[in-house]
């Protein structure tokens, strides 16, 4: 009994200084996914600011365009004003950096 417990403590033993050699590549396996899970969110971000702002172009080009009797043209600027407000909010976002 008392041999088994001194082979179990020596496999403790390998068994813990194999997890000190691997903790450094854990801590930046852990630090390369959190920076791509966070680029990630920003594309995601950006793509949802991105279809929010031409829906808002859209639409108010259309009714400029039903005011103005011009819909085509209302709903082409429109588009435009909206694909740059779109990524202009997308770019504003602060990550807190």
């Amino acid at each position: 009994m008392g041999a088994a417990g001194e082979d179990e403590s020596g496999e403790d033993e390998a068994v813990d200084s194999e997890d000190e050699a691997t903790d450094g590549l854990d801590e930046e396996d852990e630090a390369t996914d959190r920076e791509h899970e966070e680029d990630e969110e920003d594309e995601e971000f950006q793509e949802e600011m991105l279809g929010t702002g031409i829906a808002l172009g859209v639409a108010l080009g259309a009714a400029f365009g039903v005011a103005f009797d011009n819909i085509a043209m209302g709903m082409a600027i429109g588009l435009s004003l909206g694909v740059a407000l779109g990524a202009g909010l997308g770019a504003s976002r602060d990550d807190g950096d």
